[in-house]
């Protein structure tokens, strides 16, 4: 669940499973290393938690307390990166970009998508992007809650129906690792021949 997966699914790799095991990595540094670190930090502060300290005063807060005053400019500067990260890569190219091939296919709809269509997309989603910035931080963490329950819901089948294809191609991946290949997929390797219109 994410935006990350539109990005890695437009990767260019010789092998699936190599872009799988990236994603598992940036997972595990983002969520476990990168959140825990930042949750630690403030638990070490000795700054208490309040109600007009959400989110990112807190954070604040407690590199102030603990690095005076260059504490707040160092967060500061760091989630005005983060943001641009987030809206100029993961959203903006990761859905605009990223979901022309999603509507490529011809399990979905059969047929590229027209300019028009991508171009109202596009401001469709800068529209979201600027409207979720005006929005207060309650608001936002409850509609991001509750749609990320939905995608939830929505990718666990999609994951145990693809969970086969994707152990073989992982069992394909070591066995080439093993033998001391640069691995290279193909889908009829893993008897997906008539089911992919790619990796032939």
């Amino acid at each position: 669940v994410g935006s990350a997966p539109n990005a890695a699914a437009s990767a260019n790799v010789s092998h699936p499973v190599k872009q799988g095991l990236v994603q598992m990595l940036s997972v595990f540094l983002d969520t476990l290393v990168i959140c825990s670190a930042t949750a630690f930090m403030l638990l070490c502060s000795g700054v208490e938690p309040a109600v007009e300290l959400q989110g990112a005063p807190y954070v604040q807060s407690a590199l102030a307390a603990s690095f005076g005053t260059l504490g707040p400019v160092f967060i500061t500067v760091a989630m005005v990166l983060f943001a641009f990260y987030v809206v100029a890569v993961a959203l903006v190219l990761g859905f605009c970009f990223g979901w022309r091939f999603h509507f490529a296919g011809p399990d979905l709809l059969g047929h590229v998508p027209s300019k028009r269509f991508m171009v109202v997309f596009r401001l469709i989603a800068m529209g979201l992007i600027f409207l979720g910035a005006g929005l207060t931080l309650d608001l936002v963490w409850n509609l991001s809650d509750v749609l990320m329950g939905v995608m939830v819901l929505i990718n666990i089948p999609v994951i145990a129906v693809l969970s086969r294809p994707a152990a073989a191609a992982l069992r394909n991946y070591t066995e080439q690792r093993r033998a001391g290949k640069n691995p290279v997929f193909r889908a009829a390797d893993i008897d997906l021949k008539e089911k992919t219109e790619y990796w032939n």
